[in-house]
């Protein structure tokens, strides 16, 4: 009661909590103004980038694929539905963000493009994906993380980078 009393309703304490698990603090710093994004766009090397992306993000999806069983098993309550709605919008958001930020890398896939490699990252780096082989096939985050990472990177960095 409690709780319903200072947030309001079920989605306001489920966005709160998804709020600081997307950041992993309650600091007022957005998600893309991160230090681990400055290192993002410093990484020149393409797949070392795509590596370093998928670490920070399966990170995040430690502390808020819990809570997203919680909102899918909600979903039921209109505005909980609209809370899981927007928060895959954002996600979705975020990730073109990141790789518009990984197309500026030398030996991108420019056959691929933009919009298709924003698809492909938004489909494999999702909680769902996470969730199928970290939960339900029990591979750990680490096993996770690597595959997620080699995956993506045959997809938008199909050829080795060279040492300069």
């Amino acid at each position: 009661q409690t709780l319903y009393l200072a947030f309001g309703s079920k989605s306001s304490i489920l966005a709160a909590a998804l709020d600081v698990a997307i950041v992993g603090d309650d600091a007022p710093v957005p998600l893309l103004e991160r230090p681990w994004v400055d290192e993002l766009r410093a990484e020149e090397d393409g797949s070392r980038a795509v590596a370093l992306l998928c670490r920070e993000v399966t990170k995040l999806f430690r502390r808020v694929a819990p809570l997203h069983i919680a909102i899918r098993a909600a979903t039921g309550d209109a505005e909980v539905a609209s809370l899981l709605e927007h928060d895959q919008q954002s996600r979705y958001a975020t990730e073109r963000q990141c790789v518009s930020i990984l197309a500026g890398k030398q030996g991108f896939n420019e056959e691929l493009g933009e919009e298709r490699a924003a698809d492909i990252v938004y489909g494999l780096l999702s909680e769902a994906v996470y969730l199928l082989f970290c939960g339900d096939r029990g591979w750990s985050a680490e096993d996770w993380t690597t595959w997620v990472a080699a995956t993506l990177s045959s997809q938008l960095f199909p050829t080795p980078s060279r040492p300069l």
